[in-house]
């Protein structure tokens, strides 16, 4: 783990600042905002596919096509996947 502006961030979701990559991808998922990062490396992810954070802080999955997000569902049913950032009740 790193941390990230006070977060820590799994390993899996570290960028390399050194250089600017282009990445095809064609679906974004959201997870749970309150998983930890024990639970965000634990996933198992298909081929191409990338775990990121948002400009929220909100972790996301980065598909490269609708197969793979489908594959990822299949392999991961306990993790719920959401189109939207997933919203936290404020007290």
């Amino acid at each position: 783990m790193f941390s990230m502006r006070g977060r820590q961030v799994p390993k899996r979701a570290k960028l390399k600042m050194n250089r600017v990559q282009q990445l095809s991808r064609e679906l974004l998922s959201y997870l749970d905002k309150e998983a930890d990062c024990a639970e965000l490396d634990a996933l198992s992810l298909p081929t191409g596919a990338r775990l990121a954070y948002d400009v929220g802080k909100n972790p996301v999955v980065l598909f490269p096509n609708e197969w793979s997000a489908n594959y990822f569902g299949e392999t991961n049913k306990l993790v719920p996947l959401s189109a939207l950032p997933v919203q936290t009740a404020r007290d």
